[in-house]
């Protein structure tokens, strides 16, 4: 791509050899984690891609620590740029340009394939063992979950500060213009708070 034609705004210039397609986070080489991703088919969600991914069993918990409104330009079945702010604010889609539906590569059925995405990452911990996984979506239901995660996360920081939520994998119905799908759903059971005392368990001799 000609650096003519570069996106104004906060920019990130990339390439990504992995090609596990668009549900890839927007930096294998900065990747914190495993990618994890939902399946509305079947209702579950995968570690991995491809041929080597793995199911994660619904209801497994994890920190929430960080979540990310990303758009990923895709040509040649790679992210070859991504943008999460112009002027400060994430962009509508007009801002990137790339307008010109006759130039837009041919996607499913053959049909103008918008090259700009609207994504969203998160960054999970599992609860178990602090094992770093990256959720990523770019559905409507996925980005929805990942946006009222995100204003939990807000709303919860201004009453008590340095707090996480504890997700809890799951799904959940959403209606369509094609019926009811099944969307991914971060559901929320609990916080961590790093500066929070440690409390020793009931039948722990230490307090007996």
């Amino acid at each position: 791509m000609d650096d003519n034609t570069r996106t104004p705004g906060t920019v990130v210039r990339l390439f990504t050899p992995d090609g596990g397609g668009r549900t890839s986070p927007h930096d294998s080489r900065q990747l914190e984690g495993s990618l994890l991703t939902f399946s509305g088919n079947e209702n579950e969600f995968y570690v991995g891609s491809g041929r080597a991914k793995e199911k994660m069993p619904l209801k497994t918990r994890h920190i929430a620590v960080e979540t990310t409104a990303i758009w990923k330009m895709w040509v040649d079945a790679r992210i070859v740029e991504t943008v999460t702010a112009i002027a400060g604010r994430y962009p509508v889609r007009a801002q990137l340009g790339h307008l010109d539906q006759s130039e837009w590569p041919p996607g499913l059925g053959g049909a103008p394939a918008d090259p700009w995405q609207d994504s969203r990452e998160v960054k999970l911990l599992r609860e178990s063992d602090y094992s770093p996984f990256v959720f990523c979506t770019s559905s409507g239901g996925g980005r929805a979950a990942c946006d009222a995660l995100r204003r939990s996360m807000e709303n919860a920081r201004v009453l008590r500060p340095g707090q996480y939520p504890i997700i809890e994998l799951a799904w959940a119905p959403m209606n369509t213009r094609f019926g009811v799908r099944s969307r991914p759903d971060l559901r929320i059971c609990g916080w961590w708070n790093p500066d929070a005392p440690t409390i020793a368990p009931p039948d722990d001799p230490a307090i007996a």
